[in-house]
């Protein structure tokens, strides 16, 4: 079953405010919050996946999706390199924002 589940940011410029929808979840979102530079939004969701956002256009940046088990927490480092994904599989997992790979996955973490 299919749940569309945008997120939508409202932003106030000099020109009046501007809507933005991050759409590419195919489940409820959990958790959203934007990178230390205001640049990426990063979310995680339902549908097993956290997604890393260019936060002037919407258009996804990288896709994290190795989770086995539903996603608890996500955050990102202070310079935006690396995002940090745990979930109930027990494994806490590193990806590269740049390349959207998974560099590390700590495993038998409760999280």
């Amino acid at each position: 079953m299919r749940c569309d589940a945008p997120i939508s940011l409202q932003r106030k410029s000099g020109w009046g405010p501007q809507r933005l929808t991050l759409s590419s979840h195919s489940n409820h979102i959990q958790h959203v919050m934007f990178t230390p530079s205001s640049n990426y939004v990063l979310s995680f969701s339902l549908d097993i996946s956290a997604r890393l956002y260019d936060a002037s256009t919407g258009e996804e940046v990288c896709k994290m999706s190795e989770a086995k088990a539903m996603l608890t927490c996500c955050d990102v480092t202070k310079n935006g390199e690396k995002v940090v994904v745990g979930g109930y599989d027990q494994c806490v997992r590193v990806y590269d924002t740049s390349t959207g790979e998974c560099e590390r996955v700590v495993k038998g973490v409760a999280v």
